[in-house]
């Protein structure tokens, strides 16, 4: 896991989110992010499932 922001691996633990997700602090520029925010999404592939999930309730609404 990185640092979003600036790319570091060094971190510490920092409570955790309203969600209850753990929360990190970069120990190198200071700021906070949950691991959701680290995960490498492919917005391609997610767009696509979103809109297969969309047709899906469009056709069951029909």
């Amino acid at each position: 896991m990185q640092c979003p922001e600036c790319g570091s691996e060094a971190f510490k633990k920092n409570g955790y989110t309203r969600h209850g997700k753990q929360n990190h602090r970069c120990l190198d520029c200071g700021r906070q992010f949950s691991c959701d925010e680290t995960e490498d999404t492919h917005p391609e592939v997610n767009s696509d499932l979103g809109n297969e999930q969309k047709n899906r309730e469009i056709q069951l609404i029909s």
